[in-house]
């Protein structure tokens, strides 16, 4: 189905918007500058490199990446071993459970192997070992991106863009959440 200005859609929703103003005395307005307009501030969930749109107009707002906010006390203090590869996973809503990982990356990354793997799950309520993987509370990805060969995602878009940030490759798993 189109989206675009001539969709079905498109006439239903601009119409209810026209009727809506007019109900309010408001001057009719084009739908396109009711929710993009430059009088509407445009909060991104993203970053100017990921994204069009220019960082310095007055109705632009860049959040970046939100990650950091969670669990990040203490980040600065996350113990990385100087030249240690790492994997980072964090599923998330994704379609993995936490037993499956338990499951089966033990076998990706057996004791002794190449990279640690590092699981982030706000369920896990203590630090441990399964073979080379560590699974805890919480992993800050903007520290340890930077010393990981690839990530294991959910694709939500924090996730997503951490990776990208730290040009990290992406195995994702995504999970029933629109954004994915």
């Amino acid at each position: 189905a189109r989206t675009g200005t001539g969709s079905l859609f498109y006439r239903i929703l601009s119409g209810a918007a026209q009727a809506l103003l007019r109900r309010h005395g408001a001057a009719e307005t084009e739908l396109a500058d009711l929710c993009f307009g430059p009088r509407v501030l445009k909060i991104i969930p993203s970053v100017p490199a990921l994204d069009g749109a220019d960082p310095s107009a007055p109705d632009v707002r860049y959040v970046g990446s939100l990650i950091g906010a969670i669990g990040a006390a203490g980040a600065d203090a996350f113990p990385l071993e100087p030249g240690r590869r790492y994997v980072f996973a964090y599923t998330g809503a994704g379609s993995i459970s936490l037993n499956e990982l338990e499951r089966e990356l033990p076998k990706v990354f057996p004791e002794g192997g190449g990279p640690v793997c590092l699981v982030g799950a706000q369920t896990v309520k203590a630090e441990r070992r399964l073979g080379n993987v560590r699974f805890l509370p919480y992993v800050p990805a903007g520290r340890v991106l930077p010393q990981c060969d690839w990530s294991i995602l959910h694709a939500g878009q924090n996730s997503i863009v951490e990776s990208v940030l730290h040009a990290v490759p992406v195995l994702a798993f995504p999970g029933p959440i629109f954004e994915r």
